[in-house]
């Protein structure tokens, strides 16, 4: 599973603290400029968001991302930051009784306002979608 975080584009992230938002970015390269002395990412685009304005959550992938990259689909990445080696770091979340926060779940037919266990959120989501 940790290969498929492995398997991410690069990526950066912009925080929008206003908004409560972190947008999570992908690029192809970063492209040195001589004349100006500094690099640029190039073909940046939006492959996801995090509903937080701290930078840390759940990652809620854009559509189109999903669609060129399916096996995301289903895998829960979380954006934590690793007070011990003191660096923002990605996880795959597999264990269902830990708590994830969220604001808006992609995909959903109705707003979600939290989720705060995984696994039951994905329970709960298939039994509704059965019913419908």
């Amino acid at each position: 599973m940790n290969s498929l975080i492995k398997k991410l584009p690069n990526i950066y992230y912009q925080t929008i603290s206003s908004r409560g938002v972190t947008y999570v970015k992908s690029f192809d390269e970063n492209k040195w400029l001589p004349e100006k002395k500094y690099a640029i990412k190039t073909n940046t685009r939006t492959i996801g968001k995090i509903n937080s304005g701290n930078g840390a959550g759940l990652i809620l992938f854009e559509e189109s991302f999903l669609k060129s990259r399916p096996e995301y689909k289903d895998i829960a990445i979380v954006r934590y930051y690793d007070e011990e080696q003191k660096k923002w770091e990605l996880r795959i979340e597999e264990d269902h009784s830990s708590e994830i926060i969220t604001s808006l779940k992609v995909n959903s037919k109705h707003e979600v306002t939290d989720v705060i266990s995984v696994g039951t959120y994905l329970l709960f989501t298939k039994l509704i979608e059965k019913d419908t």
